[in-house]
């Protein structure tokens, strides 16, 4: 039988974690919402890319930092 391919594990943040993040300049927020919705409100310095472009804009992304999607 065929060995199943192991999902990547993604970590989750807690808020605060989130915010330690966002105050320290240490993370890129991206928000994974529709344009519109981000237009809306969004975390100030954030960037828009709505989740089912993430696959091919993810070139986009600095890989040296943390990176910390969000859609609420």
């Amino acid at each position: 039988m065929a060995e199943r391919a192991q999902a990547e594990v993604i970590p989750s943040l807690s808020l605060d974690e989130a915010y330690e993040l966002f105050l320290r300049r240490q993370a890129t927020f991206v928000d994974v919402r529709d344009l519109a919705d981000f237009e809306r409100a969004h975390i100030p310095g954030s960037r828009s890319i709505p989740l089912p472009e993430i696959p091919r804009r993810h070139g986009e992304l600095l890989r040296e930092r943390t990176l910390a999607l969000y859609c609420a």
